[in-house]
């Protein structure tokens, strides 16, 4: 929307100054006739808007104002990022015990939590600025054709696409980043046979399990009407939890060569359902990811 605002804003100022296409024969209302105030109105927020052009934008993005009569387009810069710092801690635990020589139990834990800090750096400041710009008369200057409503601004569609993402993205300033599960568990348990006839045999398994994930936010209404994300509302995605099992035999084949054989299956008895990654305000997922099915492994080793 950066590139989208600042050429639409001056294509349909530019226009309104002219008296060129929409404006041929006055400013045309949803009903279809003229209003003195309207026209007024536009013509103090195309003097505020010209008055306000950012050239420096208009050279980033490539804007080429001389095709405002028939479309100006914009070309987004190459590599363009939004930055932003992340400030990690956590603390692991950790448990080996082996009771005796034939078992082998392993648990661990971890906690983790991953801040925002720095967001948006120093794009923040001219996003802040330009939207206190269109908060003036420069933001009523309309928008016209069969992409926009009736009567929309550029205050209205660079408030709705720009300043609401941007809203959620620096409200997560000093939060945990979306992505985090704050707690990991996991256990892993084998039994290896040393005596009778089933010596050389083991058999074990595992779990993992990993803590609810933020996959998107709630939005609240204020006074105004107006929607904005609420922080303090986030939706969750489930926690998600894995077995592993395996068995393996090995013996010795010749008295120089031994012989291991051993079978896995990893994340026993999944499927590749859909797995919900982010969420809209209203809940329901926006996109998803495939889960990781059950695969299996046959592995043969000879030392010698």
């Amino acid at each position: 929307m950066i590139g989208a605002a600042e050429a639409w804003g001056y294509m349909f100022a530019k226009r309104a100054i002219e008296g060129v296409g929409d404006w041929a024969e006055g400013y045309r209302d949803s009903s279809g006739n003229a209003t003195e105030a309207t026209l007024a109105e536009q013509a103090q927020a195309t003097a505020a808007y010209m008055a306000g052009v950012d050239q420096h934008m208009f050279d980033v993005y490539q804007i080429d104002t001389s095709l405002w009569d028939s479309w100006m387009g914009w070309t987004d810069p190459t590599g363009i990022a939004i930055t932003g710092d992340t400030e990690s801690e956590g603390t692991e635990y950790e448990l080996l015990w082996q009771p005796n020589r034939n078992w082998s139990i392993s648990v661990n834990a971890s906690e983790t939590s991953a801040t925002r800090i720095n967001m948006a750096g120093s794009l923040k400041k001219w996003v802040e600025d330009r939207w206190e710009f269109y908060q003036g008369p420069a933001g009523l200057v309309r928008l016209w054709g069969p992409w926009y409503s009736p009567g929309e601004t550029i205050r209205g569609k660079f408030g709705r696409e720009m300043m609401g993402p941007y809203n959620l993205y620096t409200m997560q300033e000093g939060s945990d980043v979306p992505e985090l599960r704050p707690w990991r568990f996991g256990a892993v348990v084998n039994y290896t046979f040393t005596e009778g006839r089933l010596k050389g045999l083991n058999v074990g398994g595992s779990y993992r399990w990993a803590d609810e994930i933020i996959i998107g936010y709630g939005v609240v209404v204020d006074g105004e009407g107006n929607e904005s994300y609420d922080i303090n509302a986030p939706i969750h995605g489930d926690a998600e939890s894995n077995i592993d099992l395996w068995a393996g035999y090995q013996t010795m084949l010749t008295e120089d060569i031994e012989w291991r054989i051993q079978l896995n299956v990893r994340n026993v008895g999944q499927d590749n359902d859909l797995i919900p990654i982010t969420a809209n305000p209203d809940g329901t997922p926006a996109s998803y990811r495939i889960q990781n099915e059950m695969t299996w492994a046959l592995t043969n080793t000879f030392s010698f």
